[in-house]
């Protein structure tokens, strides 16, 4: 929280729903401009671990519209407070219109980052709450498409079998870079990093992560890009994919507990000639096919390696990755959007 002193202070959640931090004084040295999203409530969060600790605060509907929180991230099941996300329009388990909707000037958020259904009909993901107007003012991450025809007030959007549909009174549309079929959720993402670029939004079918975009990658060496060199090992804070060439096996792992949460195959294994095995991320294949394979040593006097196993990933694959804000092993294209995921978690349920 930048210009809050560390001591001598104290946070006042005005009458008007904006939370403030204030020195002995008085003196306002840091605002969440909360009452310009409906600010109503101020809670602490509940802590799942003995270091998970933070605060939010809700709109008169109940829906997070500020938060910070730490260790965010829960074995296999991912805790969310409500108020970052909106159900698809077909699901009878949120009944209330904002489960359903965002409308115009309308935001989604993590407690961090948001989205927001802008004047113009595109969405956009802000660094920070888009309704500051003081400095530092927030920046605009990622934008989908602008609609080629702009719609008239009243208009809002929603989740439908295609994707985010932005629905007017004078025309309906599906939101460029957001046609994502059979989705049952669109969530932001919990984030774990505090760099403000570090975003991501993701698409739920389910209990599984089918879509959705991510910031670039390296906020914690998190990842590898597609080049043909050796497999390295990447993580961020709590989960990380690890390579090993003696046996063979690539595990992706949680980082405090080790529970695997995704292998390439452990058995059947080939066996190693020359004292090891290799693995890289390139292109192979023909039609060519970006690849995660392991090779076995199939000459011992030259380490002559073939693969064994390859995990093909579709065509625009770029990045494989440990993203801050998921506890999954995920690849995406070189924009970030989601093009595989490991499936190895499931998300808790949204909806029947």
């Amino acid at each position: 929280m930048p210009n809050v002193p560390t001591t001598n202070c104290k946070l006042v959640f005005g009458t008007d729903g904006n939370l403030c931090a204030q020195t002995l004084s008085g003196q306002v040295s840091w605002c969440t401009y909360s009452h310009q999203l409906d600010g109503r409530y101020f809670g602490l969060a509940p802590a799942f671990t003995t270091t998970q600790i933070g605060f939010y605060v809700l709109n008169s509907k109940g829906r997070m519209v500020y938060g910070r929180f730490t260790s965010l991230q829960e074995r296999s099941n991912l805790k969310m407070i409500p108020g970052s996300f909106i159900v698809a329009n077909n699901q009878e388990y949120y009944p209330e219109t904002e489960d359903r909707i965002i409308n115009e000037g309308g935001v989604l958020t993590n407690g961090k980052s948001y989205i927001r259904l802008e004047s113009n009909g595109q969405l956009a993901v802000y660094d920070s709450n888009p309704y500051n107007a003081v400095t530092p003012q927030p920046i605009v991450l990622w934008r989908s498409d602008l609609p080629a025809v702009a719609p008239t007030r009243p208009f809002y959007a929603q989740l439908e079998s295609t994707g985010i549909v932005v629905v007017g009174a004078n025309v309906r549309y599906l939101a460029g870079k957001l046609n994502v079929a059979s989705a049952t959720a669109f969530q932001m993402n919990w984030m774990g990093s505090t760099r403000s670029d570090d975003w991501g939004f993701s698409f739920i079918k389910d209990t599984k992560i089918i879509d959705g975009y991510l910031s670039k990658p390296g906020v914690w060496s998190n990842y590898q890009q597609i080049e043909n060199n050796p497999l390295k090992n990447f993580a961020n804070g709590y989960f990380g994919v690890k390579w090993d060439d003696q046996t063979g096996i690539i595990a992706a792992k949680d980082s405090q507990t080790g529970e695997v949460l995704w292998t390439s195959p452990t058995t059947n294994i080939p066996q190693k000639l020359c004292g090891r095995y290799y693995a890289d991320f390139g292109i192979y294949f023909t039609p060519a096919m970006p690849s995660l394979c392991v090779y076995s040593s199939t000459v011992a006097s030259s380490c002559t390696f073939l693969s064994y196993w390859c995990q093909k990933f579709p065509l625009t694959t770029y990045y494989i990755q440990a993203p801050s804000g998921v506890p999954e092993f995920i690849a995406t294209n070189i924009d970030g959007r989601i093009t595989w995921t490991a499936n190895s978690i499931k998300y808790l349920q949204l909806t029947k």
